[in-house]
């Protein structure tokens, strides 16, 4: 196994490892460590089925079964399905092409998000990354204080806590019952401070007036959506795009909704709970 650090901003790419055999506690290891220490990893030349798919992620961690049943798959409830189909509806294009992090309005959340493509264009559908790690160490010292002990709320989301080029499709969601996550975590897995999920599910903040919290929340979403916190992925046909979702946010990119060869998209999602416990102490 190889891990090389992607040319722009962070994450890598992982080579000589087949995820579809049975990998040993130290392959699994190595991963996990590649993973956090560049917060989102693809791993090409991949020839999965469904089985060995879910098999894979549980090594990663618990699989979540999806709150909403429309987007889940029919046999396997851990998979939710993405695709381009022409035929998909208007009201359920592009739900993703806002910033987020997957499971924040659960508790507990998600901790790793995988992608694996069945197909997939050669270009286009990038994911866009936000380090939350390197967004939380470059606050100024007044700004960590206030926002230390803060308690924010998630549920549905609210769309004017959106920046220009957002979009949340799926407006027949089911209701989410609110839940609670501090603003300032430390992670589970590095110990290493870092700004949990101040935009996606975030609706308010404990506490706080209505006004003040949504002009807080929208100065951290700023401030951590910065190009200079930036990275991109991609999953391409045949990958794994695996990322840590205590340290990012992520960002669908616009799709083209097509039929045709060479523009058709199948992409399989997992989410998954827990930490492995792991020794971090030889980095990759």
């Amino acid at each position: 196994m190889q891990c090389k650090p992607m040319d722009r901003g962070f994450g890598a790419v992982i080579t000589g490892l087949d995820v579809s055999s049975p990998l040993s506690d130290a392959a699994v290891e190595e991963l996990l460590r590649c993973l956090y220490r560049h917060r989102f990893i693809a791993v090409p030349g991949q020839d999965l089925d469904e089985d060995s798919y879910i098999g894979f992620s549980r090594r990663l961690g618990r699989p979540i079964v999806f709150f909403d049943p429309a987007q889940r798959d029919t046999c396997k409830p851990e998979l939710i399905v993405i695709s381009n189909r022409a035929d998909t509806i208007p009201e359920n294009r592009d739900f993703a092409l806002h910033w987020h992090s997957d499971g924040s309005y659960e508790d507990p959340p998600a901790s790793i998000t995988m992608l694996y493509a069945i197909e997939a264009p050669e270009r286009g559908n990038e994911t866009l990354f936000c380090d939350m790690v390197a967004a939380y160490a470059a606050l100024d010292a007044d700004m960590k204080e206030r926002l230390e002990n803060l308690v924010v709320i998630h549920g549905k989301g609210d769309k004017r806590l959106m920046l220009e080029g957002e979009y949340r499709g799926r407006a027949n969601v089911p209701p989410l019952p609110p839940v609670y996550h501090r603003l300032v975590q430390v992670h589970p897995a590095t110990g290493e401070k870092l700004l949990y999920a101040p935009a996606g599910s975030a609706i308010s903040i404990v506490g706080m007036e209505e006004q003040e919290a949504r002009d807080l929340l929208m100065q951290v979403k700023r401030h951590a959506t910065q190009e200079r916190f930036r990275g991109v992925g991609a999953a391409r046909a045949r990958s794994l795009l695996i990322w840590d979702n205590f340290a990012v946010l992520h960002s669908a990119t616009p799709t083209r909704y097509s039929d045709k060869d060479g523009e058709r998209r199948l992409i399989y999602r997992v989410s998954t709970r827990d930490i492995p416990n792991i020794s971090l102490t030889a980095q990759c």
